[in-house]
């Protein structure tokens, strides 16, 4: 094979009419249009492969948030800990999956490193948990707008917990996307002060888990993503199952009763679906959770950082919007008007927070975001 013989042999089979033309100055050869062509085209495919795992990671997202809240409010399977159970077992068997089809290496920790580790977890946990619980009670398109918070809540974080500084235009933002969601809260016509109060929660919860991520990330551990969600879905999983056997075992049992092989989907339909086809669906929105962590590492990875961003802002949007036509949320003025506000400040915190990281904007340390 080609493949195989040395660089020296290659470029002889390549430019075997090569001749120069003059003293100093040599004619084109074969071999360089080959590899200008071979290059052309990687790129192309490069191009290509970001483009798939950006629409990927874009659908699962609003896809696996609309399917969560679907489960709520359509089949009434209000079981939020059991759900998130099922996303962090398919998480754990797909990141173990991934490791070793890699060749990725975990590395071997001791009893002392072990302890923040497990304390992470219960973060990890408590953020999935207490996020699917809040869509119970409060509407998909005001989750994602008081979302939007979560880049304020990260940068007071990180000033306390990394002691990291930022310019004067980062709090003005942050104080425009605060006035959006406190109109777009006011309004809302289906307010429930439970799941706002949780939506609140899991908005510091995601922000803190952010910063206590970047010191495994990047810390002296320096976990590989995927050993990092492996160690902390295995121990979630394990969380959450003691957790839904306290609390929702029972319910569950109900639900499923209400559901058993005698019943038909015509006579189930009011209450929910036949438990056997909503088992496959519940497995399914495991595995588009795990993908939806596979999709956003390979997004990060294959794309730049501002066709992420700028994504993620047309995520939230589309989020709404979708969310708003599926359920048939009632909108008020007020709601409306809020929500473009902070919609607003969304996009150009991420836009502003992105030049200043690459150098284009005023000096300061950039903040974070919220999935």
């Amino acid at each position: 094979q080609a493949t195989t013989l040395p660089n020296g042999c290659l470029r002889a089979a390549g430019s075997s009419w090569a001749q120069p033309e003059a003293a100093g100055r040599a004619m084109p050869v074969a071999g360089d249009s080959k590899k200008a062509a071979a290059a052309a085209a990687a790129v192309g495919d490069e191009r290509a492969n970001g483009a798939f795992w950006l629409a990927l990671w874009f659908a699962l997202n609003v896809g696996v948030t609309l399917m969560n809240k679907a489960f709520f409010k359509w089949w009434e399977f209000k079981f939020p800990i059991t759900l998130s159970m099922v996303h962090m077992v398919c998480s754990a068997i797909g990141s173990y999956v991934v490791l070793n089809t890699s060749g990725i290496k975990q590395q071997q920790l001791s009893l002392r490193e072990q302890v923040p580790v497990v304390l992470f977890s219960v973060l990890f946990c408590a953020n999935i948990v207490v996020g699917n619980s809040s869509l119970r009670y409060v509407n998909v398109s005001l989750v994602q707008v008081v979302r939007s918070i979560i880049p304020g809540i990260t940068m007071v974080l990180s000033m306390f917990i990394l002691g990291k500084r930022y310019v004067r235009a980062y709090y003005y933002i942050i104080g425009l996307v605060v006035v959006g969601v406190a109109l777009a809260s006011y309004g809302e016509v289906e307010f429930h002060l439970l799941g706002f109060t949780l939506t609140l929660t899991v908005c510091f919860l995601s922000s803190l888990k952010s910063v206590m991520a970047n010191k495994f990330l990047v810390g002296r551990l320096r976990f590989h993503p995927f050993e990092l969600l492996l160690r902390m879905s295995t121990l979630a999983s394990v969380q959450m199952a003691l957790m839904a056997l306290l609390l929702e075992y029972d319910g569950v049992r109900q639900w499923l009763a209400q559901h058993d092989e005698a019943g038909t989907l015509a006579e189930s339909a009011d209450v929910g679906m036949h438990h056997g086809h909503f088992a496959l669906m519940i497995l399914a929105n495991g595995i588009m959770a795990f993908f939806l962590n596979y999709s956003n590492f390979q997004t990060t990875k294959k794309t730049s950082a501002l066709t992420v961003t700028v994504a993620g802002n047309v995520k939230h949007m589309l989020t709404i919007v979708v969310s708003v036509l599926m359920f048939q949320n009632p909108i008020s003025a007020l709601n409306a008007v809020g929500t473009v506000i902070t919609l607003l400040g969304a996009v150009w915190y991420s836009s502003f927070d992105y030049r200043t990281k690459h150098g284009g904007g005023g000096g300061g340390g950039g903040g974070g975001g919220g999935g």
